[in-house]
């Protein structure tokens, strides 16, 4: 059975990020998967992108699509910005236009998102799923995962600062991004977990 690491929600999070990275290269672990919110709240989005798509590209990481990767796509097809603002999504469009924004918002922004970026956003599947596993983004209701026979993980919704193991699940979202928040990074089989604060120290 090949060993995964499932990480939770990164939020801009550039810091904790290359420390989850590093703390998971001490292990042996074949396969990661990200379950989304790459962007928003942290500084750092378009840095986050930057380390995350190409391990996409290589197959070394699948990356799951979240609902804030989901708004700027909504964003982007129709030219609206507001939910996204609402979202965090200024600290995303800073991280790639800079401090300084004109008025035109939606035109500087979609000129300095890399196409790779976006393309790289709308190739991301929903559901990760293995031998005895399965991952998405979104919690399903309890009824739902147990007909499934299969152990789910999953994030979106924080769960303090400890991820939420049960015996069929987990939720894994620990508040990166957040001032105090933590990300995490749930293995398989073993079902233990790392975690490391936003300055990406183990904790």
């Amino acid at each position: 059975m090949r060993s995964l690491a499932f990480v939770g929600d990164v939020h801009g999070s550039i810091e904790a990020l290359e420390g989850i990275l590093d703390s998971l290269r001490e292990g042996a672990v074949d396969h990661l998967v990200f379950l989304g919110d790459y962007i928003n709240k942290g500084p750092s989005s378009s840095g986050v992108l930057d380390r995350l798509v190409p391990m996409m590209l290589d197959g070394s990481a699948t990356l799951l699509r979240g609902n804030h990767e989901a708004e700027l796509l909504r964003a982007v097809d129709t030219q609206d910005l507001r939910v996204f603002l609402k979202m965090g999504g200024a600290a995303t469009i800073r991280s790639y236009v800079g401090d300084v924004v004109g008025a035109e918002v939606f035109s500087e922004f979609h000129r300095a998102l890399p196409a790779v970026h976006l393309d790289a956003i709308r190739a991301m599947p929903r559901r990760f799923s293995a031998f005895r596993i399965m991952a998405q983004h979104e919690p399903l209701g309890a009824p739902a995962h147990w007909n499934l026979g299969k152990f789910v993980v999953t994030a979106h919704r924080p769960s303090g600062m400890f991820p939420k193991v049960r015996w069929r699940s987990a939720e894994i979202d620990t508040g990166c991004g957040d001032e105090g928040g933590r990300l995490t990074a749930f293995l398989w089989p073993s079902r233990e977990y790392i975690q490391v604060d936003l300055g990406g120290s183990r904790v």
